[in-house]
């Protein structure tokens, strides 16, 4: 897989980490999906149960565009932690 640098576009990658309870999945996918600033999302087991990526131009932007998924959701979310990444590296092709 390739991986890309997203600074080369002029975006930041934040990833926000969501403890949810009670959540229409349907819903936030279809909120996601409506939102231009977030490629995908992931669903765990554990601390976090959702993983969000968001891209955004500037610090102000992503505060934005997190503060109205909070806004959205704020029935749901019980805490979050958001990270920013600098850069992705690849470790090795397969895990045999």
């Amino acid at each position: 897989l390739p991986l890309i640098n997203f600074s080369h576009f002029g975006v930041q990658w934040h990833v926000v980490f969501f403890y949810m309870k009670d959540l229409d999945e349907k819903k936030l996918v279809s909120y996601l999906e409506k939102e231009p600033h977030t490629l995908w999302y992931k669903r765990f087991i554990g601390k976090w149960n959702y993983q969000v990526n968001i891209f955004a131009e500037n610090n102000a932007q992503f505060h934005d565009i997190l503060n109205k998924l909070r806004n959205s959701f704020s029935d749901n979310i019980v805490n979050f932690e958001s990270v920013i990444m600098f850069s992705q590296h690849k470790l090795a092709d397969n895990f045999d």
